[in-house]
């Protein structure tokens, strides 16, 4: 009997330890494919779904478009008010993103100032109204930086349907951007 009760903790403390590691895998997986400062997808993550939904909309025969987005002059919100506004920045228009945006799009931050939206199932008119509405919700928003301090920032967006019998994901980004 007491064997069996040994025998019982040591597979129950092995399958805890193996689901800490399971948890530990996807923790690793979520750091490698977000952006830390914003928590949206990274390039890489976005890139290599992006093919994914590609392939999938060509299958079933839907639009697929691409939204590029830039903030206008963040240079010198970074050179006047410091770079910890300027994180302060993008960390609201990522929020912005994905209060404009559909739940089923899929939001990255490429790098520096510029962020990606891929849109499943929307056509161009469709993705430049969610275009314009983030456009407006960014523009309409202040950041509170400190002190007295307020951050208005405006943004430029492009628009590209994906032509996935012609091209990928990446020319249709570079036609937006």
């Amino acid at each position: 009997m007491l064997e069996a009760i040994t025998l019982a903790f040591i597979i129950s403390y092995r399958i805890k330890v193996l689901e800490d590691i399971r948890a530990q895998q996807d923790e690793l997986k979520r750091q490698a494919a977000t952006d830390p400062l914003t928590q949206l997808y990274n390039r890489r993550y976005f890139m290599a779904e992006a093919n994914s939904m590609a392939e999938r909309a060509t299958v079933l025969g839907q639009p697929l478009s691409v939204i590029a987005l830039d903030i206008d002059h963040f240079k010198s919100v970074n050179d006047t008010y410091g770079h910890h506004a300027g994180d302060l920045v993008l960390k609201a228009v990522a929020d912005n993103l994905q209060k404009f945006s559909r739940a089923k799009d899929l939001i990255a931050r490429f790098g520096g100032e510029e962020f990606m939206i891929l849109l499943p199932g929307a056509d161009h008119s469709e993705a430049e109204s969610c275009a314009e509405r983030i456009r407006e919700g960014v523009g309409n928003h202040a950041v509170q930086a400190g002190d007295d301090v307020s951050i208005r920032v405006t943004v430029s967006l492009g628009v590209a349907q994906v032509s996935s019998a012609t091209e990928s994901v990446e020319d249709a980004a570079n036609r937006a951007d």
